[in-house]
């Protein structure tokens, strides 16, 4: 039997408390967040429909009884930050990056299906790497607005916890070394670049980008003790080595106690399996 559970997070995204520098008034914080949320949708639908085709091909081996509540979970993320980016819309931010994604997408339609999960599994990797960040520094998301605040943590503890899903598909099903390294160094250039241009776009749609306070907050928040790229940078590493497995003793720790701790935030679907009627997520995230 599988261990990931579906969740019902129990929150209000169109009546939350979201002010503008929702994140303890921190501008690069706040729109660094914000960033992440406009590229979720259009990204977990790629990691969904990757392991959709995996689950058709001939070759397809791997933890079967995961990849159905893998692609729930991700297609509950996908709809509330979907939800989350329109109330970000409402206070004058554009999503300049999502178009972009979803024609590099329709580009990289012909690759072969080892190729789609490796592009997926490095992502995944980095969202359990930020997610397993923001559930151990509690700097990341000091003074956020209480509800955004359990959307992103509870977010970040179910990308820990699935992380090993698309993983050890990819292995099941014949990906070698090479391949998830050479994706990985492309995934990395082009999260890196899609980031930090529609975080720039934030700053300065939100009047904060030519500031000098907003210079210092960038430093500490990017190159800080429990910063981003000190968080970052060591699991970046560890990818590379050939035995490199995201199963680890204690890794998902901290978003096991994250989920014990906040139940009153979301709701069992009991089961958690995959054909329950009336508490369904989609098999993909809705998308404009």
């Amino acid at each position: 039997m599988s261990n990931l559970k579906i969740r019902k997070l129990s929150i209000d995204i169109e009546r939350m408390n979201l002010p503008s520098q929702w994140n303890g008034g921190n501008a690069v914080r706040t729109q660094v967040f914000n960033a992440l949320s406009m590229m979720f949708p259009v990204g977990e639908k790629y990691f969904i429909d990757s392991l959709m085709e995996a689950e058709k091909h001939p070759a397809f081996h791997g933890p079967a009884e995961d990849v159905p509540l893998f692609i729930r979970q991700e297609a509950i993320h996908s709809a509330l930050h979907r939800r989350f980016n329109t109330r970000l819309h409402a206070q004058g931010l554009r999503n300049i990056v999502e178009p972009l994604i979803a024609w590099r997408i329709r580009l990289g339609e012909r690759f072969d299906t080892r190729s789609k999960l490796a592009i997926t599994v490095a992502y995944e990797h980095f969202t359990a790497v930020l997610g397993n960040a923001v559930l151990t520094d509690a700097s990341w998301l000091d003074g956020a607005a209480e509800d955004v605040r359990t959307l992103f943590l509870w977010h970040a503890a179910e990308e820990c916890e699935h992380q090993a899903v698309a993983f050890d598909v990819y292995r099941a099903m014949g990906g070698g070394y090479l391949r998830r390294v050479l994706w990985m160094l492309y995934v990395t250039l082009l999260l890196l670049t899609d980031t930090t241009v529609q975080t720039v776009v934030n700053l300065w749609r939100s009047g904060a980008l030519w500031r000098w306070k907003t210079a210092g907050e960038a430093a500490r928040f990017l190159f800080g003790r429990g910063g981003l790229f000190p968080a970052l940078v060591p699991a970046w590493l560890a990818w590379f080595r050939p035995g490199f497995t995201p199963h680890r003793p204690g890794g998902g720790a901290a978003a096991q106690r994250w989920l014990e701790r906040n139940s009153r935030h979301y709701r069992l679907v009991p089961g958690s399996g995959p054909d329950r009627d009336g508490d369904r997520a989609p098999a993909h995230p809705t998308v404009a």
